[in-house]
């Protein structure tokens, strides 16, 4: 059984998933010969079928992973249903479906909280006329919004004046380059106290997260975050716009600046922050990884804490620069896409690691840079998931040594090959579960997910540690600093201090990088982190994805 995770969908997303991007797809099945609109009420007056709705179905049927019983209970389906209400309605009357998504907890009008499965099978439509990116003269997609990525948990603001425990707030993960949140002054680990003027509580958490990650309008924040200097409070109000920005994922790639104390010797770590495998921009990864290169890396951490996946051949891609040629070969399975044995559409596939590349859109492949690691170190959390697990499993099953800090990823260990269908005036977007992935030694089953070697929330409760390391640890994977800070990120502190021989924990009291990662925890507020994980809108990092790029 698939674990559970609880967090809370937004209304916008009942029954069906928001994309934030055009996913490329396969296209399969025949259209209805009598279509009717999308729409309607919850009740049909009449039994007709839509064409979008048929079109579900008929995907369902020859290629869902669990189309054993999803055609056995075939008869009980009501496909009258409106296309955004079908999949939901459809699904959960699955019993063996149980690796595709988990459960979601959310409070009803009356504050009572409930629980109800959610699916990583998704459907979307968006109007024809609506374009959701632009191309640059560098050929790298544009999309609107604030540049704004927020970890999908909120916060109880507890001890900051001003605040209760039943006040929330969200904590900035990243901020992209040149969008107008950048302009702003806002910065990765501001913590959002304000929306539009008005604190976040339990009526408003929904919208307020869904807004800000899919960027409709000018919105006013109020952050608080601290000073360099770690003493003094620093509280703003900004206005953020909508506008144009490059939605590039390495959101950071260099050597890491690291004081005497971390003694780390004649070692240059590299680390590269990837926050989703996203084909469009291959070259930017390509960039990354042959600039650690050329700076003379000798370790690299791989930080994959806020990568929900993407393309599987992306994730190729990554995992064939990080080692040398040697496992590169016939025989020498990364990854194996397993279909159910009825479906006769897609076949099973098989992927090894590749020299050379061909970026998106080109007609010819070049030669890949090459880190020839003999160990990888990779950050991840319980939003770690799909492709960013598949590099996980896909190296460990090429015999490679890979050593996990931070916490459980989230164990999506199935895929989807998308299709989109044009009707009536709306594009849409379908992409279920075809597939579930294994490695080269043939081992899928990591649907409760991968557990790390280094485990900081399992450190949160050690008794045995200080107080504020503790709070440290529980508050990972939220962040407190800007990408590459070792000093001010745990996990990145006990990455590097773990590829020198040593760590945080056990000795921690009597060591300098210990002292100066607990500086904040000791003079800031109390911000404790809710139980609730809210769903991410953005579908780039939802998938373990089969880009096919035919459009029905």
């Amino acid at each position: 059984m698939k674990h559970n995770f609880s967090f809370i969908t937004s209304s916008l997303f009942s029954g069906a998933r928001v994309a934030m991007f055009a996913l490329g797809a396969l296209a399969m099945v025949a259209c209805s010969d009598d279509p009717t609109a999308s729409g309607g009420t919850d009740e049909p007056t009449t039994k007709e079928i839509s064409e979008v709705v048929e079109w579900m179905d008929g995907r369902l049927q020859k290629e869902y992973y669990w189309m054993d019983e999803y055609n056995e209970k075939h008869s009980s389906f009501d496909l009258s249903l409106d296309w955004d209400k079908f999949l939901n309605a459809t699904l959960k009357k699955l019993k063996t479906n149980t690796d595709d998504g988990g459960y979601y907890g959310y409070y009803d009008s009356y504050g009572k909280y409930k629980e109800e499965r959610d699916f990583y099978t998704y459907v979307d439509r968006e109007e024809t006329s609506e374009t959701s990116a632009s191309v640059t003269r560098a050929d790298y997609p544009k999309t609107k919004g604030y540049g704004i990525s927020i970890y999908p948990y909120y916060m109880k603001v507890g001890n900051l004046e001003g605040y209760s425990d039943s006040d929330y707030c969200f904590i900035i993960d990243h901020i992209y380059p040149e969008s107008q949140a950048a302009e702003a002054g806002l910065k990765r680990g501001d913590i959002i106290l304000k929306f539009n003027g008005s604190k976040i509580t339990n009526s408003n958490v929904q919208e307020v997260y869904s807004t800000l990650m899919q960027g409709k309008s000018t919105i006013e924040l109020e952050t608080y975050g601290l000073k360099e200097d770690l003493k003094e409070k620093d509280f703003s109000t900004v206005s953020v716009s909508v506008a144009e920005f490059e939605e590039n994922p390495v959101a950071y790639s260099d050597i890491l600046t690291l004081s005497e104390k971390y003694e780390v010797g004649d070692r240059k770590i590299g680390y590269l922050c990837y926050l989703s495998f996203d084909k469009e921009f291959d070259q930017k990864l390509i960039d990354a990884v042959a600039g650690l290169i050329e700076k003379g890396a000798t370790d690299v951490i791989l930080d994959l804490r806020a990568n929900g996946g993407g393309h599987v051949t992306s994730s190729i891609l990554l995992a064939s620069m990080l080692l040398d040629e040697s496992y590169v070969g016939p025989g020498k399975v990364y990854a194996r896409l397993v279909h159910n044995p009825n479906n006769k559409v897609n076949p099973d596939e098989e992927y090894t690691l590749e020299k050379r590349h061909t970026p998106s859109g080109a007609s010819t492949s070049v030669d890949i840079p090459n880190l020839n690691l003999k160990k990888v170190w990779i950050i991840c959390s319980d939003l770690t998931a799909s492709a960013s697990e598949m590099v996980i499993v896909g190296l460990r099953g090429l015999d490679v040594e890979v050593e996990l800090v931070g916490g459980i990823t989230e164990g999506k260990n199935c895929g989807m090959e998308v299709t989109f269908k044009n009707h009536d005036g709306y594009k849409y977007t379908f992409a279920p579960i075809t597939f579930m992935n294994e490695n080269g030694k043939g081992f899928s089953d990591y649907g409760e997910g991968i557990t790390p070697e280094h485990d900081l929330y399992e450190k949160s409760k050690d008794e045995t540690l200080s107080e504020d390391l503790r709070r440290e640890c529980a508050y990972f994977p939220m962040p407190k600093a800007a990408w590459g800070d070792a000093d001010r990120d745990i996990a990145l502190c006990e990455t590097v201090l773990q590829i020198c021989g040593k760590s945080l924990f056990g000795n921690a009291g009597k060591m300098s990088a210990h002292k100066q990662l607990t500086t904040r925890a000791a003079v800031e507020p109390t911000f404790e982190r809710a139980s609730m994980r809210l769903e991410r809108p953005d579908l780039k990092s939802r998938g373990m994805i089969l880009h096919k790029q035919d459009i029905q």
